[in-house]
């Protein structure tokens, strides 16, 4: 995802909130490290802040705890969306794992609430070559966008789009 956000026009999106799983360091550095590189070429990148939300559901999590997991996830994430100090989102893109369905869940609450839900970008996950991901299929039909990365998806889900790997 990183690889992708470096080609992001800064000054366009200025500000930003990533919002990350807890439990993900490695992202949180790498986010830390973007935006440090982008400083060091572009004066005004605008705004930034790292939002940590528990995961919706951990690996091996039992079936019948995961309604509880993923309530306290999507109530962080509403929190966000109402009370981000960057004021609400223009775009979510998003990719991967479950924690992305109740962020777009999120956004589509929002909606109902009366305000402006932003535009959704799925990209699907690099490892998904002959179907979609759970996350995926159940996001196929919201997101504005949705991304596959290999050929062959495209054309068994016709309103995906393809533009080679990217993540």
């Amino acid at each position: 995802m990183i690889r992708l956000l470096k080609t992001i026009d800064f000054s366009k999106y200025n500000k930003r909130t990533y919002i990350i799983s807890s439990g993900d360091f490695l992202s949180k550095e790498k986010v830390k490290k973007l935006e440090a590189e982008k400083l060091s070429t572009i004066k005004h990148t605008g705004k930034y802040n790292i939002k940590v939300i528990p995961r919706a559901r951990h690996v091996g999590q039992s079936w019948c705890t995961t309604p509880f997991s993923s309530l306290l996830s999507l109530i962080l994430c509403l929190k966000i969306f109402f009370w981000n100090k960057l004021g609400r989102p223009d775009l979510l893109l998003c990719n991967g794992p479950g924690s992305s369905v109740i962020i777009c869940l999120s956004a589509i609450i929002i909606e109902v609430f009366g305000f402006r839900r932003p535009d959704i970008i799925f990209i699907e996950s690099f490892a998904r070559v002959k179907s979609l991901s759970l996350s995926g299929k159940l996001l196929l039909f919201f997101a504005d966008r949705f991304i596959v990365q290999w050929p062959d998806l495209i054309k068994k889900y016709p309103q995906t789009e393809y533009y080679g790997i990217l993540i």
